[in-house]
């Protein structure tokens, strides 16, 4: 056993951790808006517009950050209009991007799928452009063949004309078609998702004979065939910024907006036949805004909610997580904003953490892209280790409640946690023994010094 353990223990001491250690903003001399964040093959990428505030000047940048948050390089994309915001973007296998962009042509907006590596050159790309609609992307997946993306088709001078949209571009960028949604409905998508071969759209619709704003959410095929379309009634108006789900629910969210302009979070859980389960509402006496959410592995959802006071001012961002019940597990408030901050990417960490990128407006409203990194119990992260290419630091896991620290380490001490959030019990030897609990997932904090520690699941089974 000792032959065994040797090079085990040798990994362990030089080469098996790295530290993470962020919470950074990435200052332009410019504004940067439209801030996105995707995780990198070492890191992650944020993409921005950088836009000078004169007419036709905007343009794509992408910040590369490493692991601790610090910038490795910047490239930019060029412009394929006479200004370009980046909309959503794709990390292939291949180290290429696939950048979902709006721009125009002088005239008209339009929408451009950019195929680019990671240093800004650009294989291929395809513009769709229509002389009579204004195209707006908001949403981008892919499927085996295809990129999908969707958002706004509207006639200028006629916004009774707006319609939900779903553009399909072929993996070698050529066109393959393009459908429209919600005739005669004013309305338009904001969120996208795929459920192995259903294409799930949702976005806002204006109910005529109620004369109030209500989500939509509609189920078509790969080709873009209509299996299902259904308004999602609700006593208050509310308009959806995104959609997340798992295998047997749709979580539906954005905010609402009472008869006095205050605005309230909202979270909509739908199964997968579209019936509502339950809806929730975040009011914190501010005006909130759901940006950003990712289904969790055990049930549930995560979102980002932007908050601010009265004209956009002391903004904050929430993290919270939501059980498939719709209780709420823990809500963490994130500080530092002058104004409102738009939480525009949530990202789940190689350490079941949680990387928030989102643009920041400080006082004079100079707008700018930040990073923000949290442990998997929503709390900023100012040091933290993490294994390296999946090295087991506790071990057997899973396993019946015995759990042993690699090689018998002793550790300065062990504290564990439930899912949600709550410090269960502590430990100070190399071994943990939990065959009391009930069989679940449990969050360990293992600290190596007092400022220093490892985060990890631990899965108690019979």
């Amino acid at each position: 056993m000792k032959n065994i353990f040797l090079p085990v223990f040798f990994l362990f001491t030089q080469y098996s951790f790295s530290q993470i250690t962020f919470q950074k903003f990435y200052p332009n001399a410019l504004k940067q808006i439209g801030v996105q964040g995707i995780p990198f093959s070492y890191g992650y990428l944020i993409s921005t517009k950088i836009d000078d505030c004169g007419p036709c000047n905007g343009y794509i940048q992408f910040i590369r950050i490493d692991e601790f948050g610090d910038t490795m390089r910047t490239f930019n994309i060029p412009n394929f209009g006479d200004e370009q915001g980046p909309v959503s973007a794709l990390y292939l296998a291949d180290h290429h991007l696939i950048i979902a962009a709006n721009n125009s042509n002088g005239i008209n907006n339009q929408v451009t799928i950019i195929n680019s590596d990671t240093l800004g050159n650009v294989f291929w790309h395809f513009t769709y452009s229509d002389s009579s609609y204004d195209y707006s992307a908001n949403s981008m997946i892919q499927t085996d063949s295809a990129y999908l993306i969707t958002g706004i088709k509207s006639y200028p001078s006629a916004p009774q004309l707006t319609r939900t949209f779903l553009l399909s571009v072929s993996k070698n960028g050529n066109f393959n078609w393009i459908k429209t949604y919600g005739d005669p409905l004013v309305n338009f998508a904001t969120g996208l998702r795929r459920k192995i071969n259903d294409i799930i759209i949702t976005g806002s619709m204006f109910d005529t004979i109620q004369q109030k704003t209500q989500p939509f959410i509609v189920k078509v095929d790969t080709a873009g065939n209509v299996n299902q379309f259904k308004e999602i009634e609700l006593p208050f108006d509310a308009a959806p910024t995104g959609i997340a789900g798992d295998d047997y629910s749709n979580y539906i969210y954005g905010y609402t907006v009472d008869s006095l302009l205050n605005t309230n979070a909202i979270l909509i859980r739908l199964d997968m036949i579209l019936d509502t389960v339950w809806t929730t509402r975040i009011d914190q006496g501010r005006f909130e805004t759901a940006r950003c959410g990712i289904s969790c592995s055990d049930g549930g959802i995560i979102l980002t909610n932007s908050v601010c006071s009265a004209g956009n001012t002391n903004g904050d961002i929430l993290l919270s997580k939501y059980d498939s019940s719709g209780n709420t597990l823990f809500t963490k408030t994130i500080v530092g904003f002058d104004n409102e901050p738009f939480a525009s990417s949530l990202i789940e960490t190689q350490d079941q953490g949680f990387l928030i990128v989102t643009t920041s407006y400080n006082s004079l409203m100079h707008s700018e892209a930040c990073a923000f990194k949290t442990d998997s119990l929503g709390d900023i992260i100012s040091n933290i280790l993490i294994p390296i290419q999946g090295f087991p630091l506790i071990y057997p896991n899973p396993s019946s409640g015995v759990f042993n620290l690699v090689n018998g380490q002793k550790p300065y001490q062990i504290e564990l946690y439930n899912l949600e959030g709550r410090k269960l019990n502590e430990f100070k030897e190399s071994k943990i023994n939990i065959t009391s609990y009930e069989d679940g997932i449990y969050i360990y904090k293992l600290f190596l010094e007092t400022d220093k520690f490892i985060l990890g699941k631990l899965i108690k089974i019979n």
